[in-house]
């Protein structure tokens, strides 16, 4: 962040009264900011997160690929972005969460001593690190949130930053449908590259750089081609149409009857029961 930013933001945390919480009047609690069509949605609660569970964190136990939910929101290009190993993800050793730049500051408690309710992130966008502050007030039903979310209900970083990733595209709905290497390029500043399996001739040597590609710490998906729209339920393989996952593990093992054997592991966002039930799968 730039001084001038940092002074700036600062400078909003302290024109707020006593108590008072940060309302984000560029992106609202109301329906346009999860709509830019005319799609509408009734019964949406706007909670913050200290009013859906009690203590609620930024992390806890530092981020993990596990962490991610995919709620109803068709932006499973992005989420498994965010699904990266634990030891890929978790605080450096100055204590900062980052990918490539902190894209969650850290510091910013959802209660308590220091709580003001606005919330910083950081995006690569077009050749430079952009600011992006939102409030924490977060779509819900039912008292559940409606969009992605943390395995753990009391952890807010997953739903944090797709809101302001959210924000940064004008709504929630501009989330819907895209490319995984896009949210990988704005979530590290980084390059990246796409294979296309029906347009590579030696699968070994693909292979081989995916294997040195996860050592070195690279972000690594997949996905399956075809609609996202259709993208609501498995096939009988227990992989779904139109949709992306983490690369969450590339390993090379050695097995007594089929010797050398070349694995990826993936993660399905959705995090249910929907997923790989072929070889080598949990079964």
């Amino acid at each position: 962040m730039f001084p001038q930013e940092e002074d700036s933001i600062q400078a909003l945390r302290t024109t707020l009264a006593l108590e008072e919480h940060f309302c984000d009047e560029d992106f609202p609690a109301d329906n346009s900011t999860i709509f830019f069509s005319e799609r509408t949605e009734a019964d949406i609660a706007w909670k913050r997160p200290f009013e859906l569970v009690d203590e609620p964190q930024m992390f806890i136990d530092g981020a993990s690929r596990r962490d991610v939910v995919q709620g109803c929101l068709g932006d499973c290009w992005f989420s498994p972005s965010c699904g990266r190993r634990r030891q890929e993800v978790q605080a450096d050793r100055e204590g900062r969460f980052c990918w490539g730049k902190e894209v969650v500051p850290p510091e910013q408690p959802l209660f308590g001593d220091g709580y003001t309710g606005l919330v910083v992130c950081h995006f690569w966008r077009f050749g430079e690190w952009v600011t992006v502050c939102i409030d924490d007030r977060l779509p819900t039903k039912d008292g559940v949130l409606m969009f992605a979310r943390s395995a753990d209900p009391s952890e807010f970083w997953v739903a944090l930053v797709e809101k302001a990733y959210a924000k940064l595209h004008g709504t929630y709905e501009a989330l819907e449908g895209g490319q995984s290497m896009d949210a990988m390029v704005d979530l590290t500043g980084g390059l990246a590259e796409r294979y296309d399996m029906e347009d590579t001739d030696n699968l070994k040597k693909l292979y081989t750089h995916l294997l040195k590609s996860s050592r070195n710490g690279a972000f690594i998906t997949c996905s399956r081609k075809g609609d996202w729209r259709n993208a609501t339920k498995a096939d009988e393989h227990g992989l779904v149409e139109g949709h992306a996952y983490t690369v969450s593990g590339v390993a090379r093992v050695k097995h007594e009857e089929h010797g050398t054997v070349n694995l990826i592991r993936v993660r399905n966002p959705w995090a249910s029961g929907d997923e790989w039930n072929g070889s080598w799968s949990d079964t």
